[in-house]
């Protein structure tokens, strides 16, 4: 209603619009003008978007400009659509969020290496006798905040440097399938005003938390609430303690697996047996870590982490302390236990130093393959355009194609070649 309300009589459908979209994630094209000459060329796929004449270049470009708010409502109806598809393929990776930031550099004078350069030259010239580490800070915490260009364009930490780009936030599970997008955009910034500092990363670290709690709180004011999701994982710049509460306490997480960042850690040396930087006793004679022995849970007791001698082995199916200078009269050596609830960090539901934590981590990195799939294989990440909510469409009508394919992938009973074009094609 809202899109033929706006352009009164038009010769070309929604669904028409929607389709071009469909077909130009599918084939990669990074620009409009591909898109243009493949319906040109190509009668089939010009029927089957439905288009008696070829809408031009702005009839596109004012169609993401203006309905991006509508493509995002469109995303959040999909997400609860293929919600049941996802607990279809496996409850347990379904039940899983995963979450990153990124960003698309568009192409703009200061993302030019030689703007930093000449900036970093003025400033070696002002600051002359200091050591090249404490200029380049200077150079980056005195970069202008917004590109000349268009003040939506912001200086940000993202794709491994420093660059003027729009950053956007993901949400996927397990499988790799978007459940969430947010940006961080002038309505974001004047709701969660961003601080800088001369260190890029941890501009990275705060601009990721920032993103994270109002992202979430979005998610689940979309999602039915009948979904329950039970493991939270994201990279190391999440790796901060108020975090762990909130995800677990107010989200309901019941796992929250984030790396240790080294930078955010103190060593405890208060006893006999201090805790490392992931929570574990250490012995401090041989300067060794106690073995993880499990989760202990008794009746009327609180749940303890139980850490054993690092000196002990097994022996007759016997665990047997064989240290030279015991520290216990017992024969299987010192035993310790933790509180996971005095610092959830330390114990975010799962014990840090077990293959059992690594195992579910490794999962993480098919975020990075969504990522991937959404910047370079659909193309949004080659992008030329500068304006915003063109990108924001851009990245919404990437989630609705990787869900819709979802769809067809279930109809066709083939979901395991959801990502896969000829896949689908031969199960058709």
């Amino acid at each position: 209603s809202s899109y033929y309300a706006s352009t009164g009589r038009n010769p070309y459908p929604l669904i028409s619009m929607i389709n071009a979209f469909f077909v130009k994630n599918l084939y990669g094209y990074e620009s409009v003008e591909k898109l243009i000459d493949l319906l040109a060329a190509s009668p089939k796929v010009r029927n089957f978007c439905g288009f008696s004449t070829i809408p031009d270049k702005s009839t596109f470009s004012r169609f993401k400009s203006t309905f991006y708010p509508l493509l995002e409502d469109i995303f959040n109806n999909l997400v609860n659509i293929t919600e049941p598809i996802c607990r279809k393929m496996g409850e347990n990776f379904a039940s899983h969020l995963i979450y990153d930031t990124s960003g698309i550099i568009p192409y703009v004078k200061e993302n030019n290496d030689k703007f930093f350069n000449r900036h970093l030259k003025n400033i070696k010239k002002a600051n002359k006798g200091k050591s090249n580490e404490d200029v380049h800070k200077i150079a980056y915490g005195t970069m202008p905040k917004q590109s000349s260009v268009d003040k939506d364009i912001k200086f940000f930490y993202v794709n491994g440097g420093f660059h003027y780009a729009h950053k956007f936030g993901l949400l996927t599970n397990a499988f790799g399938i978007v459940r969430n997008i947010a940006f961080v955009d002038k309505e974001f910034i004047a709701n969660n005003p961003l601080s800088h500092t001369d260190s890029p990363e941890d501009d990275k670290t705060l601009g990721d938390s920032s993103l994270l709690e109002p992202m979430l709180k979005n998610f689940f004011s979309v999602i039915d609430p009948k979904y329950k999701f039970h493991t939270f994982l994201a990279d190391s710049a999440l790796d901060k303690y108020e975090h762990y509460p909130m995800l677990m306490k107010q989200f309901n997480f019941n796992r929250v697996l984030i790396p240790i960042n080294r930078r955010n850690s103190k060593v405890s040396a208060d006893s006999d047996f201090p805790l490392n930087e992931i929570g574990t006793p250490v012995c401090s004679k041989y300067n060794l870590p106690f073995k993880n022995g499990g989760i202990s849970k008794e009746k009327n007791r609180s749940t303890r982490v139980k850490y054993n001698c690092p000196k002990t082995k097994t022996i007759n199916r016997k665990r047997v302390c064989i240290c030279e200078t015991p520290c216990s009269t017992s024969s299987y050596g010192r035993t310790i236990y933790t509180y996971p609830d005095q610092n959830l960090r330390f114990y975010p539901g799962i014990a840090r130093d077990t293959e059992h934590f690594k195992r579910v981590y490794k999962r993480r990195t098919i975020i990075e393959r969504t990522n991937h799939l959404f910047k370079n294989v659909m193309g949004i990440g080659k992008t030329l355009q500068r304006n915003g909510n063109s990108f924001k469409s851009d990245l919404f009508l990437c989630g609705i194609t990787q869900l819709t394919l979802l769809i067809l992938a279930d109809k066709l009973n083939n979901l395991s070649a959801f990502r896969s074009i000829p896949k689908l094609s031969k199960s058709a």
